[in-house]
């Protein structure tokens, strides 16, 4: 849907694995930086008649919008020397309880209540 919306005469494969995984690199997967690192890509490519957003010019996006706010980051743009780390998540026990349907989960904190009627 981005790719839609640049103003570029040329499709630029944005969503490509080699690319993809290039700007989500370059973002940390953070929405804004890609939109940043995108629009300043696109203020280039026009600046310079380019038909479309290819390595160079988001390579010097990433130089010009990026590189401030990440100073240690190779630039994926010109380089194939980066990894992306996989991030887990948690996984989280839920049970549905049989009356009401909601999830919930399995343990809950006792309240002061119950441990003074424990005692």
């Amino acid at each position: 849907m981005l790719e839609s919306k640049l103003p570029l005469a040329q499709a630029s494969n944005l969503s490509e694995v080699y690319t993809a995984r290039r700007l989500y690199y370059a973002s940390d997967g953070v929405v804004a930086h890609i939109m940043k690192l995108v629009r300043y890509g696109a203020y280039l490519a026009l600046n310079q008649n380019q038909e479309k957003l290819d390595l160079n010019i988001l390579a010097m996006a990433f130089e010009k919008s990026v590189r401030a706010d990440k100073p240690d980051k190779n630039n994926p743009f010109i380089t194939d020397k980066f990894e992306i780390e996989t991030v887990y998540s948690p996984t989280v026990n839920l049970e549905v309880d049989a009356t009401n349907k909601r999830l919930k989960s399995k343990s809950k904190p006792l309240k002061a209540a119950q441990i003074l009627r424990n005692s």
